[in-house]
C-alpha cells in the first residue's frame, strides 16, 4: 500500500530509529553548599573586596589563560547578581557575597541601599531589629565626589548604614568636605569594636580624624595612611604618641606629611611597611630625612618592606599611569643602614630605584623582590638598571640572602625566544653563591640533562 500511494518512494526514506539514550539532564549537580560557595567566590574574587592592603608580592603569579581577562568590580558584581537569580539554593549562597563589598558613590545610591537594608529586617530578642542584608557587609567604601555629597543629609544616610552593618571589618573613606564632630564620634563608637582594616583619605592639608581617635580602634590590623596628614599634630601629641595596639601592616605614601603623621603613633606590633608613590613627593633630601626619622622609631620592628614600583598604583589598577621621571623614590639603601632595620627579612623595590652601593653587609635580609623587570633588561650584554641591581645582590652585602625574585615578570608569558636561556644564565650565576633566582611564578629555570645549552652573549 505504501508503494502504491508513493510510487516515487526513495529507498533512503526509512523511519529513523529512536535512540535509547536518556535525554541529557538539565538539573544542577548535587554539590554541598560549601563547595558552591567556594566556586562562586573564585568566580567573583576581587582582592580589594577582601583587603585594604595590597597582595603579597611573593605570592606566585601564573600566566592568565582566561579569554575574558581578570575580574573587574563591574563584572564581578554582575556575576553575583546573575548567580542569585538561578535558584533558591544559589540565591541563599550568593547573597552574602553580593553584599560583602558595598561602594557608596553618591547620595542617591546610598539612599537606595539604605532602603534595601530597611526592607529586610528581622526582630531580635534584645535591642532594635537587625537588617538581614546588613549583617553580610564586611567592606564599606564611602566616596564624596558626587554632587550634594557635602550635605549633612548624606552623612546621616551613611551613619544609618553604618548602624545597620554590625560586622563591618573594612572601611575606606574618601572625604572631600569637613566632617562634623558628631559624625566622627558616632563612626568611632560604631566601627571601633569590629574594624580590622582602615583606609582614610581626606586629601586636605588637615585631616578630619584626630590622631587620638585612631588609637580607639583596638582591633585594627591594617592601617592605610597614604593620604592622611593628621590634625593638631602638636608637640603634646608627639610626646604621648597614641598607641594603636594591633596594627601590623602600615601603608604610607612618599610624602613628608604621610611619614610625619606615622611618627605620631606607637605601633608595637608593626612588622610590614608598604610605600606608595605620590606625585606630590618632596625632594630626595627631604624625603630621606623624614624616612630616617620614621625608621628610627618604627624600623626596629620592621621585617617586610615593599617600596613602590614604576606605576602610581599597580596593585589597584593594572593600567595606572607611570610615575613622571621627576618623581622622587626612596632609596632601598636607606633601609639597610646599620641599626635602622635590624630584623629586616624581605624587601621589594623597582628596577627604577637607585642601585644599592653600600659595602656594609646586612645580616638578616633573606628575600629580595625586583619589580618592573623585562626580558630586554635581563640580557647580560646590555646595560640596564635591572642588570645593575642583580649584580649588586652579592653574598658579601647580604650574608643571609636566600632568594631573588622578579616580581610580576613571568618567563612563560614572554615571547622572546632567548628569555629562558637568559634567565638560566642568571640562575647559574646566583647558584654559585647559594642563592635561588626565580621568576614571578616562583620557578627556578634550569636546563634538563637532555637539553642543549645555548650560548648567551655576555658583555
Amino acid at each position: 500500500m505504501r508503494n502504491f500511494l508513493s510510487p516515487f518512494h526513495c529507498s533512503l526514506d526509512v523511519p529513523i530509529a529512536r535512540s535509547s539514550r536518556k535525554p541529557l539532564s538539565t538539573s544542577l549537580p548535587a554539590l554541598p553548599p560549601e563547595l558552591w560557595r567556594e566556586i562562586f567566590e573564585f568566580a567573583t574574587y576581587m582582592h580589594r573586596s577582601y583587603h585594604v592592603d595590597p597582595l603579597d608580592p611573593f605570592i606566585p603569579r601564573r600566566p592568565s589563560s582566561n579569554a575574558m581577562a581578570p575580574n573587574t568590580p563591574l563584572l564581578a558584581q554582575r556575576t553575583k547578581c546573575a548567580i542569585t537569580l538561578v535558584c533558591r539554593l544559589w540565591h541563599n549562597i550568593a547573597i552574602p557575597l553580593l553584599y560583602r563589598h558595598i561602594v557608596l558613590v553618591s547620595p542617591s545610591r546610598a539612599t537606595a541601599f539604605l532602603q534595601t537594608l530597611n526592607r529586610h529586617v528581622s526582630p531580635t530578642s534584645r535591642g532594635p531589629p537587625i537588617s538581614e542584608y546588613g549583617r553580610f557587609v564586611r567592606n564599606l567604601e564611602i566616596l564624596t565626589h558626587a554632587r550634594n555629597a557635602h550635605h549633612i543629609s548624606y552623612l546621616r544616610t551613611v551613619f544609618r548604614i553604618l548602624m545597620s552593618c554590625p560586622n563591618l571589618h573594612l572601611l575606606s573613606g574618601t572625604w572631600n568636605h569637613p566632617l562634623p564632630d558628631d559624625f566622627m564620634n558616632g563612626l568611632l563608637r560604631i566601627c571601633a569594636p569590629t574594624l580590622k582594616e582602615l583606609f582614610w583619605h581626606d586629601g586636605r592639608a588637615q585631616s578630619f580624624m584626630h590622631p587620638d581617635n585612631l588609637s580607639i580602634f583596638g582591633s585594627l590590623r591594617v592601617l592605610n595612611l597614604r593620604n592622611y596628614s593628621g590634625r593638631d599634630l602638636t608637640p603634646e601629641v608627639f610626646a604621648r604618641r597614641p598607641t594603636i595596639p594591633l596594627v601590623d601592616h602600615l601603608i604610607l605614601s612618599t610624602t613628608n606629611a604621610s611619614f610625619v603623621a606615622a611618627t605620631a603613633f606607637t605601633l608595637p606590633k608593626l612588622h610590614t611597611l608598604t610605600l606608595k608613590s605620590s606625585e606630590l613627593a618632596s625632594t630626595a633630601v627631604e624625603l630621606e630625612e623624614v624616612l630616617v626619622d620614621f625608621l628610627k622609631l618604627h624600623g626596629p620592628h620592621l621585617r617586610f618592606v615593599h617600596l613602590p614600583g614604576a606605576h602610581i598604583d599597580t596593585d589597584c589598577d593594572p593600567l595606572a599611569p607611570s610615575l613622571p621621571s621627576h618623581a622622587c623614590r626612596p632609596r632601598p639603601e636607606v633601609f639597610l643602614r646599620k641599626g635602622l632595620c635590624p630584623q629586616l627579612h624581605t624587601m621589594t623595590f623597582s628596577t627604577s630605584a637607585p642601585v644599592i652601593q653600600t659595602d656594609e653587609p646586612h645580616p638578616t635580609l633573606r628575600r629580595i623582590g625586583l619589580r618592573d623587570a623585562t626580558s630586554m633588561s635581563l640580557y647580560p650584554n646590555k646595560g640596564s638598571s635591572a642588570k645593575l641591581h642583580l649584580n649588586a645582590f652579592t653574598r658579601a652585602r647580604f650574608p643571609a640572602l636566600e632568594l631573588v625574585r622578579t616580581i610580576g615578570y613571568l618567563v612563560d608569558a614572554d615571547t622572546d625566544i632567548l628569555v629562558e636561556e637568559v634567565f638560566i644564565w642568571w640562575t647559574e650565576k646566583f647558584e654559585k653563591e647559594g642563592i635561588d633566582f626565580q621568576d614571578g611564578a616562583g620557578v627556578v629555570w634550569v636546563y634538563d640533562e637532555e637539553e642543549k645549552k645555548v650560548e648567551v652573549p655576555v658583555a
